[in-house]
């Protein structure tokens, strides 16, 4: 007996006027973890006399998720805290005055797009669905529809969806202390700097929210380590063409890209743009003034370009010889993206600031700007700060991160996944290119464009990136070849159709 006709099976020996959860049902099939699929089967094909609801609402009209016919399981512990008993694994939930509600007062996709579209700024070009949970690299949407996950939220689930100990590290501190000013001391924010610290051959790190904010911190540091040494009129800063460094006024100075500076003018002055791999171009830009050069080991929303080790290797010396900073943006690439914990590590390049960002809160929003020894200093009492940088549910869960991830084996996992996905991707069809490093991987087409790809893939049951021309696969670190081989299964399908 497969696991849905097991599900049938329990669904029948319900007794009348009970209500079972599916993750119930889903635990009494032998599966768990697979309270949707119960949903989808018992939306999809009904039995007689049954009805699927996704809600329940007790007396006092307060939301209770996930009683069948309702939904994902709720714990037996929060029933009873409830008052209401728990009998052979079924609820009665109608004799303490709880209702059902139907499956009409689920909000549909459309409904959802609706209310999106009312209530919240269109600055996103949104896929077409509506994602409500998930697990590993697997996400489902309302309707119970899993998705192969190559995006992670754009390189930010690095454990994937729900990690069982990144969530107990988050839920643990937000039971015990969910925010403080930093005019306290954090025993979680000193414990993830130390680790941070050591991890990546760093002095110092100041914590923000966001990779923009992280990139602000490090060109606030070089400018002021200029002025302190020199004159506060050696302020420039020289990054490089199709790079990306954030989106508030100065980063959006910072990135190397027309298309991000219209409508925005004028933006932060101090800043200077030199080709890529081309360290003359870089050298001609540099002048008396010039404080630092900031850049990307591989320039993410450029197309997934990496820099060449010869072209970083010369930028380091040319700083050496100048006394310029060097500044690597690794918000996109660090935290074992590539193959090692920093990208910097894969190139035998140290600059002497990097920014981190995304993957290194696991899903909840974190910014570091990391420094060597010799501007460990720079920055004094209230020349920088951050309400909410540091906080220490994000720290709890940053921690888990930096602790699994930089374990030799694990990264030593992400690069043998790296190159597992890098040749099944060579084999499919409409295939010109692959380029990148580890799990970060851009995928260029011969026929049809990386944004129809990306849009046919999410109505096939894949989430994957585009950065430019280029298709992007950032799947969180811990996706299974299982789940890889599904996905790409998927992929293979698209591009299939558009060749």
């Amino acid at each position: 007996m497969n696991f849905y006709e097991k599900v049938y099976e329990i669904v029948r020996q319900i007794p009348p006027g009970r209500v079972a959860s599916y993750g119930q049902i889903a635990a009494l099939a032998g599966n768990v973890r697979a309270s949707r699929a119960v949903g989808y089967a018992l939306h999809r094909n009904p039995l007689p006399g049954i009805i699927p609801c996704h809600r329940v609402v007790n007396r006092e009209g307060r939301l209770a998720p996930g009683f069948a016919f309702g939904g994902p399981g709720i714990q037996q512990s929060l029933l009873e805290a409830e008052g209401v008993a728990v009998q052979n694994g079924f609820v009665d939930l109608r004799q303490y005055g709880w209702k059902l509600l139907k499956e009409d007062s689920v909000m549909t996709f459309e409904e959802i797009k609706k209310k999106e579209q009312e209530n919240i700024m269109p600055t996103y070009g949104r896929f077409q669905v509506a994602l409500e949970n998930g697990k590993g690299a697997s996400a489902y949407d309302g309707s119970g529809k899993k998705y192969i996950d190559f995006g992670s939220g754009i390189g930010v689930n690095s454990l994937g969806y729900c990690d069982s100990g990144w969530v107990k590290a988050v839920s643990d501190q937000a039971a015990r202390l969910q925010h403080i000013s930093n005019l306290y001391y954090s025993p979680v924010q000193v414990e993830l700097a130390e680790k941070l610290c050591a991890v990546s051959g760093y002095s110092k790190v100041f914590f923000g929210n966001s990779g923009a904010e992280s990139n602000e911190c490090a060109i606030k540091l070089a400018r002021k380590y200029s002025a302190d040494k020199y004159s506060e009129k050696r302020n420039k800063i020289v990054t490089l063409q199709n790079s990306f460094h954030g989106r508030t006024v100065t980063t959006l100075a910072a990135t190397g890209q027309d298309v991000f500076h219209q409508y925005f003018l004028p933006l932060t002055e101090g800043f200077a743009y030199a080709q890529a791999d081309d360290i003359e171009s870089v050298k001609a830009a540099v002048d008396e003034n010039t404080c630092a050069i900031m850049m990307e080991f591989i320039q993410g929303e450029g197309g997934v370009v990496p820099i060449s080790k010869e072209f970083a290797a010369q930028v380091r010396a040319l700083c050496d010889e100048k006394d310029l900073l060097l500044i690597a943006d690794e918000v996109q690439t660090g935290v074992g993206r590539t193959g090692a914990f920093y990208c910097w590590q894969n190139y035998g390049v140290k600059p002497d600031v990097i920014t981190s960002a995304k993957g290194l809160g696991g899903g909840l929003p974190i910014g570091a700007c990391l420094c060597s020894e010799k501007l460990g200093s720079v920055m004094g009492s209230g020349m920088h700060g951050s309400t909410f940088g540091g906080n220490p549910v994000v720290c709890a869960g940053a921690l888990e991160v930096v602790r699994r991830v930089s374990e030799p084996e694990f990264l030593s996992k992400v690069q043998e996944k790296g190159r597992y996905i890098r040749e099944k991707l060579l084999q499919l069809p409409n295939v010109a290119e692959v380029r990148g490093m580890g799990m970060m991987l851009g995928v260029g087409l011969k026929n049809g464009t990386a944004k129809d790809a990306a849009a046919k893939c999410v109505e096939n049951g894949l989430l994957i990136l585009t950065a430019k021309t280029a298709l992007r696969l950032l799947p969180p670190l811990t996706i299974t070849y299982e789940e890889i081989d599904e996905g790409l299964a998927i992929l293979k399908k698209v591009l299939e159709e558009l060749s």
